[in-house]
C-alpha cells in the first residue's frame, strides 16, 4: 500500500513539474522569405522572456483572410501578424483587431502619416513596421544620371527605338503606379474630410486634374511601353526586360530592390520624374504594421514582443535584411539615411504624398479603377468612358 502512495506521489510529481516547466508560446504571422528578418529579435525576446515563439509564413496581403477562415473553423490563430494599411478598413468592419496600448505612449516615436494609417476614433491598432512607395531604378550603365522629367525619358525612348531598347517603364495599368500621374495632376479618387478621413462621398475621378493625368498617362504608354506589359503577368515582363538590359529604368517599389540586385545590374535609385506641369509622379505610398487579433489569448505578451520588435536595433536590421523602411524617427535619422539611395528617396518623396485608401471597399474600388486603367491603354477605349463607368459603379457600392 505504501509502495502504490509512493509510486502515486512521484508521478503526480512528475506531472507538476512537466506543467510547471511549459512556457508560453505565441504564433506569429510573418511574410514568405522576410521572416528571417526578425529571427535574430525572436531569440532575444524568448531568452529574455522565458517564452517561445513560433513563426509561420504567410504573405500579408492574404494574412486578414487566413484569420478569418480560422476563427470560422475554430483553428489557432496568430497573437502577432502583419495588417497592411489599405486592408485595414476590411479589419475594421470585421473587428478582427484589438488596439495596442502601448502606442498610445510610443506614438511619438513614429512618423505621423504611418501611425494615423492604423488610426480610428483616437486608438492606434498597430504599430508600423515599413513604409513604402515607388520609386524609378534604373541601369547606371546604360544612363551615367537619372533623368527628371518624363518627357526626357520619353525622348529616350525614341532615341532608342532603333536599338530595340526601352526606356522608362512600368504597370501602369495598375493604380497604384498609375495615381502618381492622377494626383501630380490635382486629381483624385477620394477627397478628405476636415479630420483628414475619407470622403466616399467625394469621388474626383472626373475631374480636370484626373482628366489631365490620364491624358499624360495614356499618351507616354502607347509611346513608350510595350503593350505586353498590359496583359497577364505584365510584372513579370517588366522585371525581365529591365534584368536583361532590354529597358534603361523601370518604376517600382522597395520589394523589387533585392531581385534587381542579385540580377547584377549596376543599379540606381533616383525619384520619380516631373510631369509636363513641373509636378513630379506623386502616388500612393502604403505602411505595413505589426498588429494583434481581436480574439488573441496572449495579447499581453504579444504586445511586449511588437514593442521588443520595434526597437531601432531590430528595425534597422529589417532594413538592411530586407530593404523595408521603418518610420521610425530614431532610425530615420541614422547617417546611413543619409547615404542610402533607396532610404533617402523614400524618406523625401512620402512627406508629399497620399496614403493608400484604408475603407473597407477598397478592394472593389482598385478592381474598377485597374479594369478602367487597362480597357485604355490596353485596347485603346477613352479614358473619359472608362473611368466614367468606374466612378458610377464606385458611387454604387461606396452608397450601400
Amino acid at each position: 500500500m505504501f509502495k502504490l502512495i509512493a509510486i502515486s506521489s512521484l508521478v503526480l510529481l512528475s506531472s507538476f513539474n512537466v506543467y510547471a516547466q511549459e512556457k508560453e508560446q505565441i504564433e506569429v504571422w510573418e511574410e514568405p522569405s522576410k521572416s528571417f528578418a526578425i529571427t535574430k529579435a525572436i531569440a532575444d525576446f524568448e531568452a529574455i522572456n522565458d517564452c517561445e515563439v513560433k513563426l509561420r509564413e504567410i504573405s500579408s496581403s492574404k494574412q486578414l483572410d487566413v484569420l478569418k477562415v480560422h476563427l470560422k473553423n475554430g483553428e489557432r490563430i496568430p497573437d502577432v501578424m502583419v495588417t497592411i494599411s489599405d486592408k485595414f478598413g476590411q479589419a475594421q468592419e470585421d473587428h478582427l483587431l484589438m488596439p495596442l496600448d502601448f502606442m498610445a505612449i510610443d506614438r511619438k516615436d513614429y512618423l505621423d502619416e504611418a501611425v494615423g494609417a492604423f488610426t480610428e476614433s483616437g486608438k492606434i491598432y498597430a504599430a508600423p513596421r515599413s513604409i513604402e512607395t515607388l520609386v524609378v531604378y534604373y541601369n547606371a550603365d546604360l544612363i551615367q544620371y537619372p533623368l527628371e522629367t518624363l518627357a526626357d525619358y520619353e525622348k529616350l525612348a525614341y532615341e532608342n527605338k532603333d536599338t530595340g531598347r526601352l526606356s522608362l517603364i512600368g504597370k501602369f495599368d495598375d493604380i497604384y503606379y498609375a495615381y502618381g500621374f492622377i494626383r501630380g495632376n490635382g486629381g483624385y479618387v477620394f477627397g478628405r474630410n476636415p479630420d483628414g478621413s475619407i470622403n466616399v462621398n467625394d469621388i474626383g475621378l472626373d475631374s480636370e486634374g484626373a482628366m489631365k493625368g490620364l491624358a499624360e498617362l495614356t499618351e507616354y504608354a502607347r509611346n513608350c511601353i510595350p503593350q505586353n506589359i498590359f496583359e497577364v503577368n505584365g510584372d513579370a515582363v517588366i522585371d525581365k526586360l529591365f534584368t536583361s538590359g532590354r529597358a534603361i529604368a523601370v518604376v517600382n517599389g522597395p520589394w523589387a530592390l533585392e531581385k534587381y540586385a542579385k540580377a547584377g545590374i549596376n543599379l540606381g535609385i533616383a525619384p520619380l520624374p516631373k510631369l509636363k506641369n513641373g509636378r513630379r509622379l506623386a502616388p500612393f505610398y502604403g505602411v505595413k504594421g505589426y498588429t494583434i487579433p481581436a480574439q488573441s489569448l496572449h495579447s499581453e505578451l504579444a504586445q511586449k514582443f511588437i514593442q521588443f520588435l520595434n526597437r531601432p536595433e531590430y528595425a534597422e536590421d529589417r532594413y538592411f535584411k530586407k530593404a523595408e523602411l521603418p518610420p521610425i524617427k530614431v532610425v530615420l535619422n541614422e547617417s546611413f539615411i543619409k547615404y542610402d539611395d533607396l532610404a533617402s528617396t523614400l524618406i523625401n518623396e512620402i512627406k508629399f504624398l497620399e496614403p493608400m485608401p484604408n475603407i473597407n471597399k477598397v478592394g472593389e474600388v482598385f478592381g474598377d479603377l485597374n479594369y478602367a486603367l487597362n480597357r485604355t491603354v490596353l485596347y485603346g477605349i477613352p479614358y473619359r468612358t472608362t473611368f466614367k463607368n468606374a466612378k458610377l459603379r464606385i458611387e454604387q457600392y461606396c452608397a450601400q
